[in-house]
């Protein structure tokens, strides 16, 4: 964070193994312009932004990585499945099951096709 300030006009890139599964893990993320009174957000500090993001759960932290990908601020890359073993398990859903189901793919699709087609917006409040 002290470089950051010390040297405003550098180019920054935050590398981060963990990225948005802690928001805490965000905190040196300040040029972002996710939180602090340049944001224009309401998030007048890191510690605003995360209690509002926390407070939402896993699915906010999920929502959060889709804008900043959408927009070119986050890059995440998967970890190599190579010489891993699973096993294959067919879960049977009953009616009720098969329909929450649905409707959770259904809202994600929704949500996805939401973000591609706006501005993005990143205020959570």
């Amino acid at each position: 964070m002290q470089l950051q300030v010390k040297l405003p006009r550098a180019r920054i890139v935050y590398a981060s193994a963990t990225g948005v599964t802690d928001i805490k893990n965000m905190a040196y993320f300040n040029r972002l312009g996710l939180w602090g009174p340049q944001a224009g957000n309401g998030f007048d500090s890191f510690k605003a932004f995360e209690q509002s993001v926390s407070k939402r759960g896993i699915g906010a932290f999920e929502l959060l990585a889709m804008e900043l990908k959408g927009i070119g601020s986050y890059v995440s890359r998967g970890l190599s499945y190579a010489s891993c073993e699973y096993v294959y398990i067919a879960a049977d859903l009953d009616d009720a099951l098969t329909a929450e189901y649905d409707a959770a793919g259904q809202s994600a699709h929704g949500t996805n096709r939401q973000t591609h087609s706006h501005p993005p917006v990143v205020a959570i409040s």
